[in-house]
């Protein structure tokens, strides 16, 4: 669903349609369709700068997540340390697999597996 959606929001309602039309049925099933998996990119979602602790708390109606801008460039980066030497998988904000591209950032595996 993901890898064709690209965007968790756009997929949710695409499945909870289904599940009217009873073609996907019970909860437990929904949230098998939802679950994020390495090496699949999760879609950006729409994001709005707060102005304030007190504004973000009111516009986010429960929902939050958190992203960092690091030198102007955006990447969503996946690591699997079960995947020994090969962990990381990098993709790029167009969602190409940018790992090859992006070889300079392998180097910081050391800090990637600490922060787990």
């Amino acid at each position: 669903m993901l890898k064709v959606q690209d965007d968790l929001v756009v997929a949710g309602r695409f499945l909870a349609l289904q599940r009217t039309k009873r073609t996907v049925t019970g909860g437990a099933s929904l949230k098998e369709y939802l679950k994020p998996t390495l090496g699949v990119k999760v879609g950006r979602q729409p994001w709005i700068k707060g102005r304030s602790v007190k504004h973000c708390l009111t516009m986010s109606h429960g929902r939050m997540s958190v992203e960092d801008k690091i030198d102007g460039g955006y990447c969503q980066i996946h690591i699997d340390l079960s995947k020994g030497h090969d962990c990381i998988q990098i993709f790029s904000k167009s969602g190409k697999d940018s790992t090859q591209d992006r070889a300079a950032l392998h180097r910081s595996k050391k800090y990637w597996s600490s922060t787990k």
